[in-house]
C-alpha cells in the first residue's frame, strides 16, 4: 500500500508540473507603424505593440535596424526594459532623422521567464518632404 500511495504522490506531482510548464513562445502584435509604411525625414513615429505570454513575459527590446537586425548609426533608437504579467502594452515615440536612406526596419523582440524570445519586424519607408 505504502509504494501505490507513493507512486500515486509521484504521478500527481509530475502532472501539476507539467500543467505549469511555460508551453507558448511569447506572442508580439505591432498595431503601429503599419508594414510598409511611408515616413518623413523629421517625422515622429508612434510605435504601440501588445506583448503576451501564456506564464510570464520578462524583457522587451526595441530598435531600428537593416533587415537582419543589425543596428545603425544613422537611425538611432534603441529601448529596451524588464516587464512582467502576462500582458503588456508597449508604447514609444520614433524621430525620423533627415538624410537617413530609404528603408529601415523596426524589430521588437519580448522574452519570457523561460527565456524563451519572439522577434517581430516591420519595414518602414523614408523619404524627403
Amino acid at each position: 500500500m505504502k509504494s501505490l500511495n507513493i507512486i500515486l504522490l509521484l504521478v500527481i506531482t509530475i502532472f501539476a508540473t507539467s500543467c505549469n510548464s511555460d508551453k507558448e513562445d511569447p506572442v508580439i502584435e505591432i498595431s503601429s507603424p503599419a508594414n510598409h509604411s511611408e515616413h518623413h525625414w523629421g517625422d515622429e513615429i508612434e510605435v504601440k505593440a501588445k506583448f503576451t505570454d501564456d506564464q510570464e513575459l520578462m524583457s522587451f527590446s526595441a530598435m531600428i535596424g537593416d533587415i537582419d537586425g543589425n543596428h545603425t548609426h544613422e537611425f538611432h533608437f534603441m529601448d529596451s526594459g524588464n516587464i512582467s504579467g502576462t500582458e503588456y502594452e508597449y508604447s514609444g515615440t520614433i524621430t525620423v532623422p533627415t538624410g537617413i536612406e530609404e528603408v529601415y526596419y523596426l524589430h521588437i523582440t519580448v522574452t519570457d521567464a523561460e527565456e524563451k524570445s519572439t522577434t517581430e519586424k516591420v519595414m518602414l519607408h523614408f523619404h524627403e518632404d
